[in-house]
């Protein structure tokens, strides 16, 4: 009689191996969503910035009325510093009187 040289592997528990579709970071431990930014000058206005691909980076901003400003590089914390300055420009725009003529 002939046998098969191939073993078998034992099935592990779901539970024992964790979910594989989970996201985690870099350390092994689960991943967390960070708080979005805030700042004080600009009421209404909230910052985040995810990872779009290795080392990438695209930040965004969003106000209650709907308005959204969007940077992309490879620093998070300046992406939200630039898209912040360009929220600050927009709402310094909006304040400046129509120009008639």
């Amino acid at each position: 009689m002939v046998q098969s040289a191939r073993r078998r592997r034992a099935i592990q528990v779901a539970s024992e191996t964790g979910n594989p579709i989970e996201a985690r970071n870099h350390q092994g431990g689960n991943s967390v969503k960070p708080m979005p930014h805030e700042f004080p000058e600009l009421q209404g206005w909230s910052f985040d910035a995810d990872e779009v691909s290795a080392g990438v980076y695209r930040a965004f901003g969003r106000d209650l009325a709907g308005r959204n400003v969007e940077a992309t590089g490879l620093d998070p914390d300046a992406l939200i510093e630039e898209c912040k300055q360009a929220a600050l420009k927009m709402m310094a725009d909006q304040e400046l009187p129509n120009e008639i003529g």
